[in-house]
């Protein structure tokens, strides 16, 4: 993470922050890889939500150690437990929300979802990590196949 978003995860980011903006959420959980999060990034990120995009800091919940869309689920239900029992809506692009709402199943966890719009003129690959945290936006093949495989 170095305090800016690109490409698709930054369509994750802002419609997750227009839903906030708009009363729809509480609660902002932002998960991702763990890299991202080293050195103050955290702070960075934080301050850029509340000084550009007017979210409170207070109501966002960082999952810094996560590496692929299943430990986003997993990681983040064990940080946030209410998550369970609470109203909750994944944010993520249209391309990743199958894989999103499987992990989601597997681990028994049946949320809302909203999925951002994405440009398919795109060559889209599996370059892409899941995060909005991502320091250059790339997965590598190891942690894509990690990903697949989780959900099976």
């Amino acid at each position: 993470m170095n305090g800016r978003t690109t490409g698709f995860a930054a369509d994750r980011q802002v419609d997750a922050i227009e839903l906030y903006k708009l009363g729809k959420v509480e609660k902002l959980v932002v998960t991702g890889d763990g890299a991202s999060c080293k050195d103050g990034n955290v702070e960075v990120y934080l301050d850029q939500l509340e000084r550009v995009w007017g979210v409170n800091r207070e109501d966002v919940i960082i999952e810094p150690e996560a590496l692929n869309t299943f430990q986003n689920i997993d990681y983040s239900l064990k940080l946030v437990p209410d998550m369970r029992s609470e109203n909750t809506i994944v944010v993520n692009s249209a391309i990743y929300m199958r894989r999103t709402l499987l992990s989601c199943r597997k681990l028994d966890f049946y949320p809302a979802y909203y999925a951002t719009d994405v440009n398919l003129s795109r060559k889209w690959t599996l370059a892409v990590v899941d995060s909005g945290l991502s320091c250059d936006g790339r997965m590598d093949a190891t942690h894509a196949r990690m990903d697949w495989n989780d959900c099976v």
